[in-house]
């Protein structure tokens, strides 16, 4: 199961707004940076869009658009928040969806 955090710098978000037409709503903490993103280019897409920044940089930096690297993950902001099933808080306490044990 991935963990998702929901804070990224300055330079990420100019990044993926500019390099991929997105804006960040969480980030992973595992190895690689995933992240979830909503579209900027198309306001009316309801998706919620999987991509890897690294993807992104790579081809900003090769000269070409990083929406190549923008994957649909979820049809829309209730459907990613409802494949949640725990928050961690800044305290360390663990929040479970309820009926999950």
């Amino acid at each position: 199961m991935d963990r998702f955090l929901g804070y990224l710098q300055d330079e990420e978000h100019n990044l993926l707004r500019n390099g991929a037409e997105c804006y960040p709503i969480l980030g992973s903490e595992t190895g690689v940076n995933y992240l979830l993103a909503a579209n900027l280019g198309t306001p009316d897409d309801a998706n919620i869009f999987d991509l890897c920044d690294e993807d992104i940089m790579d081809a900003c930096h090769a000269g070409t658009s990083g929406t190549g690297y923008v994957f649909p993950a979820f049809t829309s902001y209730a459907s990613m928040l409802s494949h949640i099933v725990e928050c961690l808080t800044e305290d360390g306490t663990v929040i479970r969806a309820r009926g999950l044990s």
